[in-house]
């Protein structure tokens, strides 16, 4: 049953990591539904368009794997003599989830988290050094979280 074509089957191994494949069946068919038998060794799948399937998250971008349109596949193990079989139609609807270790993952933070002085500034807008500046000169601090301080310099 190696989807109908109009040739044998074609038998794909797979390794660990990165693979480039052909979709080898003569009518296009759901991702999810051909994948399905080695589901649990992929990590991602890309098309030619970045549209991805990431099995993980319950997500699926590619829809349909087209005849003769090669595939970017990243797998967890090697996987050998794969072959795509012929899904009759069949489609696979996913739920999208986050995986607990993405949830349990710590945030980075933004730059705009981190206070630091962008630039001194007089009344007019113009930039200065508050160290070679008139002293009691009203001038604004700008920082890179938004906030603004108006200080004399001393």
């Amino acid at each position: 049953n190696s989807g109908g074509g109009s040739c044998d089957a074609i038998y794909i191994d797979l390794v660990s990591g990165w693979n480039m494949i052909g979709f080898t069946l003569t009518t296009p068919q759901d991702v999810i539904a051909s994948l399905a038998d080695i589901v649990s060794e992929i990590q991602i799948v890309k098309n030619n368009n970045a549209a991805v399937y990431w099995p993980e998250f319950g997500f699926n971008g590619i829809g349909d794997l087209v005849p003769g349109q090669g595939y970017q596949i990243r797998m967890y193990n090697a996987v050998s003599d794969f072959t795509f079989p012929n899904t009759d139609g069949q489609r696979i609807e996913v739920t999208p989830t986050v995986p607990t270790w993405a949830i349990d993952m710590p945030a980075m933070n933004h730059p705009n988290d981190e206070r630091s002085l962008v630039r001194v500034v007089n009344m007019q807008g113009q930039q200065v050094n508050p160290l070679t500046y008139f002293r009691g000169e009203l001038v604004l601090y700008l920082y890179s979280d938004g906030t603004v301080e108006k200080k004399f310099i001393d």
